[in-house]
């Protein structure tokens, strides 16, 4: 990847290998094919997007910000976190479950799903997890909601606002058997492509217009959008 290489193209798609890919294999090479993407002025998305995408609290402040409902969610920032500190704000809260995972990974990195009990049985749990992730320079905690681990997530594709396809899933690490569960075509149930379909429609309507590399705007291109679905109760007090 250089700088030359992607001017050379009207838009690079950097859905396959982009910044966070280029963080974590985080070699000698990091720095300068992140300057790379930072100066052609033509990826999808834009650095700034993704910039702003990539580390979870400042999208999901904005979203709280702008009205969007948001599971029960603490945000752990390095320096201002400790296990016992943790688990007094989830108990405060009266959460029986909760998820934890790091700001700036995907993939599942660092996701791990505790219930309260235990953590107060075994304090060492907690204390586990803040060693081993010590450099993480964010953790966000939320309350577990089981709901979702129960319906399909639901993947729809568009291209220039249409829709292409879609798979469906479900996460090794919210089932019981650790055992990812995909399917696509005629085998997601109809009640969830259709309402996936429904909303990612409508979401894709609120996204900024790509920028060309002579200045002009286009619409979005390329879009995924990811549809959950919950059914169970939420215990926290401030909801």
């Amino acid at each position: 990847i250089t700088l030359k290489r992607l001017k050379s193209n009207a838009i690079n798609f950097i859905m396959g290998y982009n910044a966070v890919s280029v963080a974590i294999e985080n070699n000698c090479e990091a720095p300068r094919m992140l300057k790379a993407f930072r100066k052609c002025g033509n990826t999808v998305p834009t650095l700034e997007l993704e910039d702003f995408i990539s580390q979870k609290s400042r999208y999901m402040r904005a979203c709280m910000d702008a009205g969007v409902p948001m599971a029960p969610t603490i945000f752990a920032p390095k320096g201002k976190r400790s296990p016992a500190s943790l688990l007094h704000q989830i108990t405060q809260r009266g959460w029986k479950h909760f998820v934890m995972k790091q700001s700036e990974s995907g993939f599942s990195l660092g996701f791990v799903k505790l219930s309260v009990e235990s953590c107060q049985r075994d304090p060492s749990i907690l204390k586990t997890y803040f060693k081993d992730y010590a450099s993480c320079p964010e953790y966000v905690v939320q309350e577990a909601i089981d709901g979702f681990t129960r319906n399909w997530e639901t993947r729809c594709f568009w291209y220039n606002g249409e829709f292409l396809y879609a798979i469906a899933n479900m996460a090794a690490v919210s089932v019981s058997d650790g055992a990812e569960r995909i399917i696509t075509g005629d085998d997601i149930p109809k009640e969830f492509l259709e309402n996936a379909k429904r909303i990612g429609r409508e979401a894709i309507k609120a996204l900024p217009p790509l920028k060309a590399p002579t200045g002009q705007t286009v619409p979005m291109v390329l879009v995924r959008t990811d549809i959950g679905c919950s059914d169970s109760p939420i215990y926290d007090r401030n909801t």
